[in-house]
């Protein structure tokens, strides 16, 4: 099996592990949320690269069961800061939603969504396992983007 074919292999098998439903419920919750906060723990790029600016910390009004939406992305779910955040959000009645490569991790059990991916990859370095994870989210953002300006139009 030559490079190519290898790569697009493990992104397929990381990819195909997460679940759509999971994806779908994520974008609802971003779509009528109050508020959203973004946090990541190590990426290249962010929500905000996809999605504009003016889509964040606006003032959605029509329904009192809004929440603030803090989304979480994580590679393992055990930031230490993170986790803190995720805490004050879920004490002060607000949603967690979190994007990570670690389903029990702590921070995944401290959310209300999770949509959750696998890396199991034996003896590769752990450069490759970091490029792997970008392209997952990169794949996941895109997603997001697209699925938010089909069904909002307003928010692009």
């Amino acid at each position: 099996m030559d490079f190519l074919q290898l790569n697009i292999k493990h992104l397929l098998s990381a990819t195909s592990s997460i679940i759509r439903r999971e994806v779908d419920c994520m974008i609802d919750d971003l779509l009528f949320a109050k508020t959203i906060s973004v946090l990541y723990d190590s990426s290249s790029f962010t929500l905000q690269d996809f999605i504009p600016h003016q889509s964040y910390n606006q003032e959605n009004t029509g329904s009192s069961r809004r929440k603030n939406v803090l989304l979480c992305v994580s590679k393992d779910g055990q930031d230490v800061e993170m986790i803190e955040a995720a805490r004050q959000y879920r004490e002060d009645g607000d949603q967690v939603l979190t994007i990570t490569a670690n389903r029990k991790s702590d921070l995944a059990d401290l959310s209300d969504r999770v949509v959750g991916f696998d890396l199991k990859l034996d003896n590769i370095d752990g450069n490759y396992n970091s490029l792997l994870y970008e392209q997952v989210i990169y794949i996941l953002f895109t997603t997001i983007k697209q699925s938010i300006e089909k069904r909002n139009p307003v928010m692009h």
